[in-house]
């Protein structure tokens, strides 16, 4: 309870400090460790590693983690950069967790979905230690395993329809898209026939959703045309 209060001080020196905690103690059991055993005696009501999960967000100034009044302090860029550092080692070592304590591919994704837009936010593009940490994971990850290749290639469609759900500009729902289409490019020592296999499926899941995404904004033109005329 002690290192929860901590995390939501107003100090950013601190936060680092509880953050710091938390995430060593996940690195050794597993994410959802904290969640299960303090759970378990009441000790706490909010799981920590769910709340600095807010902070992989591209807008997480809303976190109630990260304060908007010290945008550009030094200290509050270096408590980022430890809580995303300390995700990057938990998605790369999560297949050595028990399933009690581990996330489950579902959540693999969503957090690898969050790391990759935050590969191209200005923010974090601004503090060089926090994109360093990030280009080096997004070099390797999909490398290191079967495991870890099969988690960015079921990341691919999500990513994408996030990217089409901000409505970026399409320069950069361009680089998104070749950025996703690199790393899956980068296969780690496998049998060709199932990195082939793989790469059919996401290739078909993105036709599928591009399809998807023209029926409904021709639906919508319908629907607007209807509209001129019935409206005066």
């Amino acid at each position: 309870a002690v290192f929860t209060t901590a995390l939501k001080s107003d100090h950013y020196q601190v936060k680092t400090q509880a953050a710091k905690f938390f995430l060593d103690l996940a690195h050794m059991n597993g994410p959802k460790y904290a969640q299960r055993k303090f759970a378990q005696d009441g000790s706490i009501s909010e799981c920590p590693v769910e709340m600095l999960k807010e902070c992989l967000n591209v807008d997480a100034g809303a976190s109630e983690l990260l304060s908007e009044e010290e945008a550009d302090s030094d200290d509050k860029k270096e408590f980022r950069k430890v809580v995303v550092e300390g995700f990057l080692k938990l998605m790369t070592n999560n297949s050595k967790y028990g399933s009690d304590y581990a996330w489950t591919e579902g959540e693999q994704c969503d957090i690898f979905t969050k790391l990759a837009f935050l590969n191209f936010d200005k923010e974090c593009g601004s503090y060089a230690p926090m994109q360093q940490c990030i280009s080096v994971f997004f070099d390797v990850y999909s490398m290191l395993h079967p495991y870890t290749y099969q988690i960015v290639c079921v990341s691919v469609l999500p990513v994408v329809k996030e990217a089409v759900r901000r409505e970026l500009k399409p320069r950069v729902f361009g680089q998104v898209v070749r950025f996703m289409t690199y790393l899956i490019q980068r296969a780690p020592a496998q049998d060709a026939e199932a990195v082939v296999s793989t790469r059919q499926k996401v290739a078909t899941s993105l036709i599928c959703e591009m399809v998807a995404q023209v029926s409904e904004e021709s639906v919508w033109e319908e629907e607007e045309e209807q509209m001129k005329q019935i409206l005066p």
